[in-house]
């Protein structure tokens, strides 16, 4: 009778520490990406941009309001990822995803893109933006990207016209003279830099447009260093 009351004992145990087993594997498998991010998200510091890069290895969060909304972007160490997140209801939210803050890539967040009053984030590449505008209307930034010359200028504010200039590795290059209207860019005129077939480092020809109409060939001799800027300061109501 002892001996099968043991043996009842044993079994009871063994049960208990296969349940305990189980409980540990299920508490291993619920601890999930998102639940590792946020507890590492809490153990992040704030960005110093005095100490720290924003696309190196050390992770951190950049904090910013727009709107009197609340914003932060989380970048994970050796991730080289860039999260944007909303503080909304108690909780941060996340709203977008950088593909990739690696590279030598950067970004900003101090600037207006669109002139509507609303600094949006820019993804800065190698030759462009990725921009993400902020939207009023939804609180929070577009999913929806547009990609923007890092060489720009708002060039009149009340018609809300911007120019820009895109060099390129050879002579060829475009400067463009556009407004932005639903978070959409629309070319008015741009000047079209073509370089020589035989030698691309070497200038042939600027052409002034209209829309896609052309309308004169330019005679620009200063190729380097061209100041767009002031080009069509002077010249942006011969397309307009």
């Amino acid at each position: 009778m002892i001996k099968r009351i043991s043996k009842i004992v044993l079994s009871l145990i063994i049960i208990s520490c296969n349940n305990q087993q189980e409980k540990i594997e299920v508490i291993k498998q619920d601890t999930s990406t998102s639940v590792f991010l946020e507890k590492t998200e809490k153990e992040l510091p704030l960005f110093d941009s005095t100490t720290m890069s924003k696309t190196g290895e050390i992770g951190y969060q950049d904090t910013f309001s727009i709107d009197k909304n609340k914003f932060r972007i989380i970048h994970h160490d050796t991730l080289y990822n860039g999260i944007v997140q909303k503080f909304e209801n108690g909780k941060w939210i996340e709203v977008l995803q950088f593909e990739n803050l690696g590279n030598q890539n950067d970004y900003i967040i101090n600037k207006d893109l669109n002139n509507d009053g609303y600094n949006d984030i820019c993804l800065v590449w190698k030759w462009d933006m990725e921009t993400f505008f902020y939207n009023p209307t939804i609180k929070s930034f577009n999913k929806q990207s547009l990609r923007l010359s890092s060489n720009w200028m708002l060039l009149n504010k009340s018609k809300n016209l911007f120019c820009n200039y895109q060099e390129t590795k050879t002579a060829n290059a475009i400067s463009e003279l556009y407004t932005i209207k639903n978070f959409q860019k629309i070319v008015i005129g741009y000047l079209d830099f073509v370089a020589k077939e035989e030698d691309n480092q070497e200038l042939d020809k600027v052409i002034l447009y209209k829309g896609k109409v052309k309308i004169e060939e330019l005679k620009l001799n200063e190729t380097q260093g061209f100041d767009f800027i002031k080009w069509w300061s002077a010249n942006y109501k011969r397309v307009e």
